[in-house]
């Protein structure tokens, strides 16, 4: 990757990754960890076609989406309780 190319890769990520609240900030760098198995996962599927690592990449895809729903649900509940205890 050049070094132009190289920055705007990383504006690009930092541009995507505006929107965070308390419960998404500790799980950000484990789901890029996981986003980054994935990957290399499917790489090496495809160029290998052993099937054990087209089943990791598929149970890492079943965890994160998991994970992502109860992320959505922790933040619900959240956002419930926080507006019971604002003023009306």
């Amino acid at each position: 990757m050049g070094g132009d190319q190289g920055k705007i890769c990383i504006r690009a990520m930092d541009e995507r990754r505006t929107f965070n609240t308390s419960i998404r900030e500790p799980w950000n760098q484990p789901i890029h960890h996981i986003l980054r198995a994935i990957d290399n996962h499917t790489r090496l599927y495809l160029a290998t076609k052993d099937e054990w690592h087209h089943r990791q990449a598929v149970n890492l895809r079943l965890y994160l989406w998991g994970l992502k729903d109860r992320i959505v649900s922790e933040e619900a509940i959240q956002a419930k309780e926080e507006d019971r205890a604002s003023p009306q």
